[in-house]
Parts: C-alpha cells; sequence; structure tokens
C-alpha cells in the first residue's frame, strides 16, 4: 500500500507485478507488447476503496483511472442492443455457445474493445 503513494493505478501496476494472479497479459496479433487488462487487480484496488469509503487504505487519488470490471456483460449488452456487431463467425460461436479460450484473439478483442467503449472514442464497432 505504502509503495502505491496513494495511487489506485500505482497499486493495480504493484499487484500485477508481484502477483503472478493478478497479471492478466495477453499476446494479441504481432502486437510487441500483450494487453494488460488486469481485472483482478483493479477489482481488489476498487474493493479497498469500496470498503473503507475512499478513506484510509481506500483513499487513492486516482480512483477514476481503474476501469470498468464486468467486461464480457458489456460487449453483450451492446450487442443485444444493436449498438455493437460481431464477426460473423464470433457471432454464431456465441450463439452456439461455444468455449472462448481464455487469451484467444476472440476474447481479447471482446475483451480490448470494452476498454475502447469505456473512453468513449467508438461507440459502434465490427469486427
Amino acid at each position: 500500500m505504502e509503495a502505491a503513494k496513494g495511487s489506485a493505478a500505482g497499486l493495480v501496476n504493484l499487484l500485477a507485478r508481484d502477483f503472478s494472479c493478478f497479471r492478466d497479459e495477453h499476446v494479441f496479433e504481432g502486437r510487441r507488447k500483450p494487453i494488460r487488462i488486469l481485472k483482478r487487480a483493479q477489482i481488489l484496488v476498487a474493493d479497498l476503496w469500496a470498503c473503507f469509503e475512499g478513506e484510509d487504505y481506500g483513499e487513492f487519488r486516482d480512483i477514476d483511472k481503474i476501469t470498468m470490471f464486468a467486461d464480457y456483460r458489456v460487449p453483450q449488452i451492446l450487442n443485444t442492443m444493436g449498438c455493437l456487431y460481431y464477426s460473423p463467425p464470433l457471432e454464431t460461436a456465441i450463439r452456439l455457445k461455444q468455449d472462448i479460450p481464455c487469451g484467444s484473439s476472440w476474447e481479447m478483442q471482446l475483451r480490448g474493445r470494452r476498454a475502447k467503449l469505456r473512453t468513449g472514442t467508438q461507440i459502434l464497432t465490427r469486427f
């Protein structure tokens, strides 16, 4: 906690660096650096903030830097609303309830798109 110096984003990065169970990173289609989702680390930091009501161990000056967590739900809801469209192969896999493997291209597209939607830079997209 001290090493994070009151930074929610700093604590997320420290957790990911020091504990492999918080290191949610995956290689994606030719990128040099892995995509870092860090969902578990962000949930822990958000829970600290909520449990301590933004004080003491939950006091973070940049809690607004933590992204939304239910990364599979947002694309699901936006697709239902007609705001987000999947490629035909992904749409078929979802409709047939096929497993989307952890770290796969489809998973990274779904989870990564969530981050773009969160920033408000892109509302309507196609894979």
